[in-house]
């Protein structure tokens, strides 16, 4: 069962540690801390009591708390971070989640899109890639028997056929790495619809989605 979440504007007045998140971190979480630090080095008494706070929580799975490298922790409620925050200040140096209505928005339309596609249709973003551009195309080519041994080079092989392809079709786009390398390119929207009917005439092994910029503002 998916746990409840609802969406709500963060503050955190002249600090510069707020930054928009880019989605619902794990499906469950709209917040995020980063702790100062990492976990090799840090303060022993400070983690402790953030360690005691969390178990004494009513609902645990509320709050997440994950380390890699970097000390994170992840709220399912505002009421929750803004707990956190009372107690532990001192040991937040980056605070992620809403910054506007519009950005409430944009994360509701990614969450929706997520739930119903394979390959996620939204990515929230600073800017467009490379500045811009605000459609990003995907070359997949999926798995086949009858390539047998062969199958991911073939695969990479008709991925790549596909995106030569592209290129002598797209007016204005970029690739990142090297045409044999990549599966991605980099456009404007408005070319997508006629780069997609021609792939699939020309290469109708390979399928194309589609991730459009939202820009947070």
């Amino acid at each position: 069962m998916t746990m409840e979440y609802k969406l709500q504007l963060l503050s955190d007045t002249s600090s510069g540690r707020l930054k928009p998140s880019d989605k619902v971190y794990y499906s469950k979480y709209p917040y995020k801390v980063k702790l100062r630090d990492n976990i090799v080095f840090y303060d022993s008494s400070r983690w402790g009591e953030i360690l005691d706070w969390y178990s004494n929580l009513l609902n645990r799975e509320q709050v997440s708390i994950r380390t890699a490298f970097s000390r994170m922790v992840y709220f399912n409620s505002r009421d929750l971070l803004e707990e956190f925050k009372y107690y532990f200040d001192d040991q937040i140096i980056e605070m992620h989640g809403p910054i506007s209505k519009a950005h409430i928005k944009m994360l509701q339309k990614k969450q929706n899109a997520s739930k119903t596609n394979r390959y996620k249709q939204y990515e929230l973003r600073q800017q467009k890639w490379f500045g811009e551009y605000d459609t990003k195309a995907y070359f997949f080519a999926p798995y086949s028997t009858r390539w047998a041994l062969g199958h991911y080079s073939r695969r990479l092989q008709e991925s790549s056929d596909a995106l030569e392809t592209a290129t002598k079709v797209v007016e204005d786009y970029k690739l990142y790495g090297s045409l044999r390398k990549t599966r991605f390119m980099y456009m404007q929207e408005k070319e997508f619809e006629d780069l997609q009917l021609f792939i699939k005439l020309k290469h109708p092994q390979i399928q194309l989605f589609k991730t459009s910029a939202l820009v947070i503002r």
